[in-house]
Formats: C-alpha cells, sequence, structure tokens
C-alpha cells in the first residue's frame, strides 16, 4: 500500500472551496467584495508623558488613567519619579488620534459675551444620544444654568472647548434640570467631547516627550 500523501495545497483547496459556495450560493469571492472589511488589531502604543505643574501631578495622572481606560484595550503607567510616565497601550486608533485625545486639556466652558458662566468643574459627566450627546452638570453647575437661561433668554451663549468654539446656541427658554444637548446629525462628532466629559480636564498640561 503506498502512504498517503498528506502535504495538500491549501491556497488550492482554499480557492476551490470559494469557487464552489460561489457557484451554489452566490457568496462572493474576496476581489468581488470590495465592501468587507475586517477588524483591525489593537496597536501598540509607547510613549513618554510629562505632567508640567508638578504640584498637580498626582491629580493630572489620575485623569489620565481614566482616559487611557476609554481608549485602551489593555494599558500600563510606569512613573519615572521625575514629572513623567511612561504608557504602554494597546488601541485600535492610531497614535495619530490616540495622543491628542489622550494629552488634549479638554476644558470645557460657556461663555456669555466676556463673561465665563460655567467652567470644567461644573460639568458632570454625557451620555452618548442617537441625535447628538446629553451633558449634565453638578449641583452648583445646574443652578448657575438655571440662572443664565431665566435672565438671559434670546441671547447666543459660546461653548468652548480649549478656547475653540464648538456651538453658539441660542437660549430658548430656562433650564432647571442641569442638563443640555447638543444636537448633530453626527453623532460621533462629539465622541472627543464625550471623553473629557466622562474623565475630566486635565489638571496640569501634559506634553509628549518620546515618542
Amino acid at each position: 500500500m503506498q502512504p498517503i500523501d498528506t502535504n495538500l495545497d491549501w491556497d488550492a483547496v482554499f480557492a476551490v472551496t470559494l469557487t464552489i459556495l460561489k457557484f451554489f450560493f452566490g457568496i462572493p469571492t474576496l476581489p468581488e467584495a470590495s465592501d468587507v472589511r475586517f477588524p483591525q488589531p489593537p496597536q501598540a502604543t509607547t510613549v513618554v508623558l510629562r505632567v508640567e505643574d508638578r504640584a498637580l501631578y498626582k491629580q493630572t495622572l489620575l485623569v489620565l488613567e481614566k482616559r487611557l481606560k476609554k481608549l485602551s484595550y489593555d494599558f500600563s503607567v510606569t512613573e519615572k519619579g521625575d514629572g513623567s510616565v511612561v504608557v504602554e497601550a494597546r488601541t485600535t486608533l492610531d497614535s495619530s488620534e490616540f495622543l491628542p485625545q489622550l494629552v488634549q486639556p479638554g476644558r470645557l466652558e460657556v461663555w456669555r459675551q466676556d463673561a465665563l458662566m460655567l467652567a470644567p468643574e461644573h460639568f458632570a459627566g454625557g451620555e452618548a444620544r442617537e441625535w447628538g450627546l446629553l451633558i449634565k452638570l453638578t449641583p452648583e453647575g445646574s443652578r448657575i444654568l438655571a440662572d443664565m437661561t431665566s435672565r438671559f433668554q434670546g441671547e447666543a451663549v459660546s461653548m468652548r472647548m480649549d478656547g475653540q468654539e464648538i456651538a453658539a446656541p441660542v437660549i430658548q427658554e430656562p433650564i432647571k434640570n442641569g442638563e443640555l444637548l447638543l444636537s448633530s446629525a453626527n453623532s460621533k462628532e462629539f465622541l472627543p467631547l464625550l471623553l473629557f466629559l466622562e474623565c475630566g480636564a486635565l489638571p496640569s498640561k501634559v506634553s509628549i516627550s518620546r515618542f
């Protein structure tokens, strides 16, 4: 009896299988399935971050770790003792998206003309909705919001993220439930803002010292 040859040409077997599936079931082969998208594997990123204000080091590190939990599959933070930390993270985001969101100050403010009405400490979190973002305020922020919207109906206010205006809503009526709704046809537009609302603004500036 001749021994069975087990060295199969698996590429040929795969090609024949696809042809059979296509013939009987109309399943497209890969060259024809132009809209096929495969999940991207997590990318490993290692970076050294420096907290500029050493007096706010611990508070800043807590915010960084909260953001890492949202942005990463897994991560580690190693403190170097000189105000800098080594971050190793795995994420589906590439570094051009991941790092800016990690180190952006994330300060949301509401201004009326030249007066600051709501500061980062007045925001308590947010929730993604189908058509926008629901912003929740602290009890103190809710009190300020109710007073502002009662006194200045018909006026526009400026919502700013790190000094850049992101919305200029007109006050239509008093808001007394401590919530703001930002509407958009593209809910993904507010995902970075949601990250900062959930994790908080960075108490200190954080720079990338080595990547």
